[in-house]
């Protein structure tokens, strides 16, 4: 077991300290000189050698240890027993140790639970021995040049939105209170907003520098030896050079892993690879498009960062209260402080199902949906129609869309199956299209399915129809609205119907009592130009029933979508399917 009391020198190791005590002979503080600086790292072929200069440790190989430091020649001889220093610290008897990488931890301890001497290769926090102090026992003054720092983050980062500013500020807190984060920011701008002013806070101020990274070199993540990831508790790529769709892919998959495992494969120079805690958190700094985010991802917060600059005197002011030490510590206790309250409060912080939807999130997604996603946006839900047409020939045109727009896409049917189950849209049952398979969704369908995944925005130019139906209300009375949740299926026949489920007779009911109401409405001459409308009421009657006796649903649904822009009724009446059937039930 160790001495707990250990302390590492500030004295570099000197051959000549060690040829002294040789000549002493003394046995007892040569070990000690020796295991001062030397570490023997169990099941492996190093040492871990401590620089008091840089103070740090280094990996050494035992070769290396072997033929530069603890020579095979040096021993001592006591009452005629030769003491083999080299076979010495070798041996069992001069116990090993084994590395971890943990924050919060000392540097040198025994685990109870391996009971094993234990080495841990993570950096101490640079406030963390320090006694626990309560934000508000800070001056006021120092209280308020830390709520400068927040406030720069909300208005900045977060361009004042509460919402983001509270996810962003758990982020901050959680991460410095030494929780590994599973989502990572995303700060995009224009340069100069002030983006970087508080990453060097973070690293001089509260953290300490041997905990936090920079760098724009995409190497540390993507190449072979990652070492200094594992000793690093906030990584901030800056200017990731991500230019191309598959720059980006190759990226993110190993972004992936660091943002969201516990543990990470870390490979040193002199050392197989190894399995270690991730304590990575991570930030993307860029004044450009690095990003590029796919429907669905949850490990991303993109908030609004402002694209205007501050004035001189107000990054002046900034930049001198984040070069003062006092401030960083009570920043650091003010993060603990945010978490405790947060964990009290029993609202659990989850930094990936709680990542606000920002509008820089909404428009990277539009901006880099794929060749499928933006096929069905602009032949379809910009021109605002639905898709009623075999898979087979859906795939043969997005094809040729493809090759007409120079779009890169897989267009294998596979391929554009699985990508259209990404967002929701699936292909109907072959039995209800003589054995075919079949792509059935409404024009309305369509737009609330891009609009749940982000895939449509505002400059996508599309006008809504929303207020022609607002303005339809009227004509249903408040006592005759529909439960859509009991109007389930989709049956080829009036009797299958009422057959699946007893309580779509009754919704029938209801539904032939509404068009009864509509009929009233229009026979007391609600609306312009009546006797033309009943007409088209009548006729689109006929046809519908005619349809429905060729047992083709979605025929009848086409024709009830062309009932709903004639007479532009309100969604409570047409949204379904279902209810074209009740219009078989009396004829106008």
């Amino acid at each position: 077991m160790i001495n707990l009391n250990f302390t590492f020198p500030t004295e570099c190791y000197s051959d000549a300290k060690l040829e002294e005590l040789i000549e002493n002979k003394n046995v007892v503080s040569i070990k000690q000189y020796i295991n001062t600086y030397f570490f023997k790292i169990l099941n492996t072929s190093t040492v871990l050698y401590w620089n008091a200069l840089t103070q740090n440790f280094e990996t050494v190989e035992n070769k290396t240890i072997k033929d530069t430091r603890l020579q095979k020649d040096l021993e001592v001889i006591v009452n005629k027993v030769p003491f083999k220093i080299q076979r010495w610290f070798f041996s069992i008897e001069n116990p090993g140790y084994k590395t971890k990488h943990q924050i919060n931890q000392p540097t040198i301890y025994f685990d109870e639970i391996s009971k094993c001497n234990i080495i841990n290769m993570f950096p101490l926090l640079l406030h963390v021995n320090k006694e626990r102090k309560l934000f508000n026992s800070y001056d006021e003054d120092v209280q308020d040049k830390v709520n400068t720092i927040w406030n720069h983050i909300k208005k900045i980062w977060c361009s004042s939105n509460e919402e983001q500013f509270r996810y962003a500020q758990l982020w901050i807190a959680y991460m410095v209170s030494g929780k590994k984060m599973t989502s990572a920011f995303y700060l995009k701008s224009i340069e100069g907003v002030g983006k970087s002013i508080i990453i060097q806070f973070l690293k001089n101020k509260v953290l300490g520098s041997k905990l936090v990274l920079q760098s724009s070199d995409t190497e540390i993540l993507t190449g072979t030896f990652n070492g200094a990831l594992a000793r690093t508790m906030l990584f901030c790529l800056e200017e990731a050079p991500c230019s191309s769709g598959q720059q980006w892919k190759a990226l993110d998959s190993r972004l992936k892993n660091y943002i969201t495992e516990d543990e990470m494969f870390v490979t040193l120079k002199y050392s197989d690879t190894k399995q270690c805690a991730n304590n990575l958190s991570i930030i993307l700094n860029s004044n450009k498009d690095a990003v590029l985010l796919n429907v669905g991802t949850r490990r991303y917060f993109v908030p609004d960062v402002v694209n205007y600059k501050e004035s001189i005197a107000y990054f002046d002011n900034l930049i001198a209260i984040t070069n003062i030490d006092i401030i960083g510590e009570a920043f650091y206790f003010h993060c603990l402080d945010i978490v405790a309250a947060n964990l009290l409060s029993n609202k659990k912080f989850n930094e990936q199902s709680e990542i606000p939807s920002t509008e820089n999130s909404k428009q990277n997604i539009n901006d880099n949906q794929t060749a499928l996603y933006k096929y069905i946006k602009d032949e379809y839900v910009l021109n605002k129609i639905g898709i009623n047409k075999k898979f087979k020939t859906f795939c043969e045109e997005f094809t040729e869309y493809c090759k007409t727009n120079k779009l890169f896409a897989k267009v294998a049917k596979g391929d554009i199956k699985v990508k259209l189950l990404t967002i929701g849209i699936k292909i109907d049952d072959k039995s209800k299209h003589h054995n075919q398979n079949w792509l059935v969704y409404s024009k309305d369908q369509l737009l609330q399915i891009f609009k749940n995944k982000n895939l449509i925005n505002d400059l996508d130019g599309y006008e809504s129809d929303d207020n022609d139906d607002e303005n339809d209300i009227e004509f249903l009375d408040d006592d005759a609205e529909i439960n859509v949740n009991q109007l389930t299926g989709d049956p080829s026949t009036m009797q299958e119907y009422k057959k699946n489920n007893k309580y779509q007779q009754e919704e029938i009911k209801r539904l032939n009592e509404m068009v009864t109401k509509l009929k009233t409405k229009l026979i007391s001459k609600k609306v312009k130009s009546l006797q033309q409308d009943i007409e088209c009421l009548k006729e689109a009657n006929d046809r519908i029933v005619s349809m429905r006796e060729k047992h083709s649903n979605q025929e009848v649904f086409d024709i009830f979508n062309e009932l709903d822009e004639k007479f532009k009724r309100t969604k409570k009446l047409t949204s379904l399917p279902g209810t074209v059937y009740v219009l078989d039930y009396g004829d106008f």
